[in-house]
């Protein structure tokens, strides 16, 4: 723990996806050529390419004939397999993720900038409407039961008077910062594991973001997502418990 940074690196962080998302607006609407162009430059590392199509489907009416369901194209997706890394880009939308093992917020950031200069050096101005982080995160949990008073510190409270054991369970709380119009969402639950009865996973997916903006100077972007890494990680040590960080650290 350093000045400037006081939450602890944690080497054993369960996050198996963490995501910069971008949306934004151009002053004409983008071919999707463009997108050609640019996977043409980051083709050697992100060597697998999947375009991602909206399938429509139409039911008849009574008993007429359906049409045949309707595909449109909305952009690409390119996978890194060596790093893990998998950017999808769409005519108003430029999203970066980094699978597991997830090392830092500098990684994430680093690849993330480089990527969206390459994006706006060909889609020219391009106005942020929305930024966003994404941290989802998978705690495995072995024994016979669970406690989830070890492992999060407003998990799951069931009435005295009833039994005190879950099949399953899931909460979801929107917070806002109100001092930089940014909201956090934050979804708990827990699922088992199908190969292991003895086996669970805990899991707590942060979604920080702030909407309802106009911005265009870079640098403000990355100031911006560095305030919601900030809120990002105060949501994450605010909802573990110290049990819980001495195993992850």
């Amino acid at each position: 723990m350093t000045a400037g940074h006081p939450h602890p690196h944690l080497s054993k962080a369960p996050i198996i996806e963490a995501l910069v998302d971008i949306r934004f607006s151009t002053k004409e609407e983008l071919s999707l050529d463009v997108f050609e162009e640019i996977y043409s430059h980051i083709s050697e590392q992100y060597s697998k390419k999947h375009q991602t199509k909206q399938v429509t489907i139409t039911f008849g009416a009574n008993d007429a004939a359906a049409p045949p369901p309707s595909e449109n194209l909305l952009g690409f997706r390119y996978d890194s397999p060596d790093d893990g890394f998998v950017l999808q880009l769409k005519r108003t939308g430029f999203t970066l993720s980094k699978l597991a093992p997830y090392s830092d917020w500098t990684q994430l950031r680093t690849e993330a900038q480089r990527l969206w200069q390459l994006v706006t050096d060909y889609i020219g101005e391009a106005t942020i409407v929305r930024a966003a982080l994404r941290y989802i995160n998978r705690i495995e949990v072995l024994g016979d039961t669970i406690d989830f008073d070890d492992y999060l510190v407003a998990g799951p409270r069931i009435p005295i008077g009833l039994p005190q054991t879950l099949s399953e369970f899931a909460t979801r709380n929107a917070i806002i910062f109100e001092e930089k119009k940014i909201v956090a969402v934050v979804n708990q639950s827990f699922d088992h594991s199908a190969d292991a009865p003895n086996k669970f996973f805990i899991n707590l997916d942060i979604d920080v973001f702030r909407n309802d903006m106009s911005i265009t100077d870079p640098s403000s972007l990355w100031e911006l997502l560095d305030d919601i890494h900030e809120i990002k990680n105060r949501v994450f040590f605010s909802s573990v418990t110290p049990k819980l960080l001495e195993k992850l650290k």
